[in-house]
């Protein structure tokens, strides 16, 4: 255990220099892997656990700025596995939960030519994503380009995101849909 820390904390002092900025007390778990760091900022208390691949695809990138494409505010909590995958910008706000095996991204691939492999047609869809403060994101959930989710919500395991959410909702599916919502202080069932 002693070893693994240590292990941690030497990967992190190697990398940190690389990332666009880093806060205090983050943990990046050695088995992770981030692309293109200089594009990336995670703030302070930030845990990133292991096997995550966060990622920014430089010759997709359009912008010389040197502002952040992917933003992990302080105490924010990264499950294992978990892919981020940024062209434009994705906003992952304060204490925000994420479970494993969490995907995001604010861009498709592209498929037009059905003769030519997917993997060499590029990107589409590129659209920022934003995830506001203290939002759990169950196991397993996909998060797509162009959505916004609220402060305070949950989103359940399983689900696909394809739009967005308003604070204090828990949303379920796939497509994911509001199922229950806070208001006049209570949860309240939503059908349908």
């Amino acid at each position: 255990m002693i070893f693994k820390i240590l292990l941690n904390r030497v990967f992190l002092a190697i990398k940190k220099p690389y990332f666009l900025s880093i806060g205090k007390n983050a943990d990046i778990h050695y088995s992770s892997e981030i692309k293109n760091k200089k594009y990336i900022s995670i703030g302070n208390n930030v845990c990133i656990d292991k096997e995550s691949y966060i990622q920014c695809p430089e010759k997709y990138i359009k912008s010389n700025e040197k502002k952040p494409i992917i933003l992990i505010e302080d105490g924010t909590r990264i499950g294992r596995r978990a892919v981020i995958s940024g062209v434009k910008k994705i906003h992952i706000h304060e204490n925000v939960l994420f479970g494993p095996n969490v995907y995001i991204s604010d861009h498709c691939h592209n498929y037009e030519n059905i003769s030519l492999p997917i993997k060499c047609q590029g990107i589409s869809g590129v659209k920022p994503v934003e995830i506001k403060e203290n939002t759990w994101i169950g196991i397993n959930a996909c998060i797509l380009p162009g959505c916004t989710i609220g402060k305070n919500c949950v989103i359940g395991a399983n689900s696909v995101v394809t739009k967005s959410f308003p604070d204090y909702c828990v949303i379920a599916g796939a497509p994911a849909k509001i199922i229950k919502r806070f208001n006049k202080g209570k949860w309240i069932q939503v059908n349908g």
